[in-house]
This record gives C-alpha cells, sequence and structure tokens, in this order.
C-alpha cells in the first residue's frame, strides 16, 4: 500500500503563484496528494492578506 502525500500550504502557495517549486507541487497533486481544511484555509488566508487576492477570488481558487 502506498503513502499518502499530505501538501502544507506554503507549497499550494507556491504552485499557485508559479515559484520555482511549482512544478513539482504540480506533480504531486496530479498524484493524488491532499491538504487538510485547516492548511486550505491557511492558503486563503495568504492569498488574501500576503497576496491581495479579493476573499471571493481566493475561496473560488482553493475549492476549485
Amino acid at each position: 500500500m502506498g503513502q499518502a502525500v499530505v501538501l502544507d500550504a506554503q507549497p499550494v502557495v507556491a504552485y499557485l503563484a508559479d515559484e520555482p517549486s511549482a512544478e513539482e507541487v504540480a506533480a504531486l497533486l496530479r498524484r493524488g496528494a491532499r491538504m487538510s481544511v485547516v492548511n486550505a484555509a491557511e492558503v486563503v488566508d495568504v492569498l488574501i492578506r500576503g497576496r491581495r487576492v479579493a476573499a471571493e477570488d481566493a475561496a473560488a481558487i482553493v475549492g476549485g
């Protein structure tokens, strides 16, 4: 049985911002990596407060 990969918020933010590690994170996501609800909320928070993304857009990005 394979091991599950659970992502922290920062790699997901890096992926969304198309930072250098984005392709590695994309590969993990394609292989079924998961993220906790708490970390998803942190991604939304970083997008809103740190990256100045509108709240509705941030929620749509993470939820979609």
